[in-house]
């Protein structure tokens, strides 16, 4: 079950990383944006817009779907990083979030979405011409 906001950050925050093994086509989910906010790396498959948050090797690791053995490597290799990997994770993590996730971004695209919504609207609507 979901788990509440505060109680998700406080996890992030002493976690080492977030481990997303998943298998089949995700959608980007809130967990990974704020793992990223975080600056926590991440290691996850490359199933769906999961991986849009990671640069492999720097904001943690993206692995092929369905290899344990990959996601064991990668998760022992981010155990393994040092002060300066974890420092360069948690900076380009945040010019990630500012470029992809931050609010302005999010209400941005989700503006010209909706513009887009409305003209497609507006040019299949039939319209009847009474004088």
């Amino acid at each position: 079950p979901s788990v509440p906001q505060t109680l998700l950050i406080s996890l992030l925050n002493h976690a080492k990383a977030l481990i997303i093994p998943g298998r089949w086509q995700e959608g980007l989910h809130r967990t990974m944006i704020d793992a990223v906010r975080w600056g926590r790396p991440i290691i996850c498959t490359d199933a769906g817009g999961v991986s849009e948050g990671v640069i492999d090797g720097v904001t943690g690791y993206v692995s092929p779907c369905s290899d344990a053995n990959s996601l064991a490597i990668k998760m022992l290799s981010v155990l393994k990083w040092d002060k300066n990997q974890l420092a360069a994770c948690q900076a380009v993590s945040r010019d990630i979030v500012n470029r992809k996730f931050s609010d302005t971004v999010l209400n941005a695209q989700w503006k010209e979405l909706l513009d887009e919504a409305v003209i497609a609207a507006d040019s299949t609507s039939t319209r009847l011409d009474i004088d």
